[in-house]
């Protein structure tokens, strides 16, 4: 028992559907595939009319998705467009870290306490009241010693 036509249409048309056609290409799909069914059948015989088309439109499906895939293509040649890189450069990325270890140097080169103190406002965005409190301190003295600290690695950074 062979399907009707429209029987085998809205087979396609689910098929199509299945791999996320929309239904306006599908019927573009179809006919197109209707058409090398007609061709191919001038020298050959179709044992499988609706396998056949089924088939037929799920390659077709592919070819357009790979015609379609790689379109960006820049219509001058590539010389002609400035490339931007936002990285930094390599020698940029070595003076940062050689002021991190200048950095990392003059913080340990403050005195324990006032290290602490510098690195929970600082690192850990910890208020006056909260250090002062952690460690028993006036909030007065918190501030001495921040500002003490500040001015020291201000100091020790400077010219770098």
């Amino acid at each position: 028992m062979t399907a009707s036509v429209s029987e085998i249409i809205i087979h396609l048309k689910k098929v199509l559907s299945r791999r996320g056609v929309n239904p306006q290409d599908s019927d573009d799909f179809i006919q197109e595939a209707l058409i090398r069914l007609q061709i191919y059948q001038k020298s050959n015989e179709v044992r499988q009319v609706k396998g056949f088309l089924a088939r037929t439109v799920v390659n077709l499906v592919i070819d357009s998705y790979r015609k379609h895939k790689d379109v960006d293509v820049a219509p001058e040649p590539v010389e002609n467009y400035t490339i931007v890189d936002n990285y930094p450069q390599p020698d940029e990325v070595y003076a940062s870290k050689q002021r991190l270890q200048r950095l990392s140097r003059g913080f340990a080169a403050l005195d324990p306490l006032t290290r602490q103190i510098v690195r929970a406002q600082r690192v850990e965005g910890l208020t006056v009241a909260a250090i002062a409190k952690r460690h028993g301190l006036s909030a007065s003295a918190v501030e001495k010693r921040l500002a003490k600290g500040l001015a020291f690695l201000l100091d020790w950074m400077k010219e770098w």
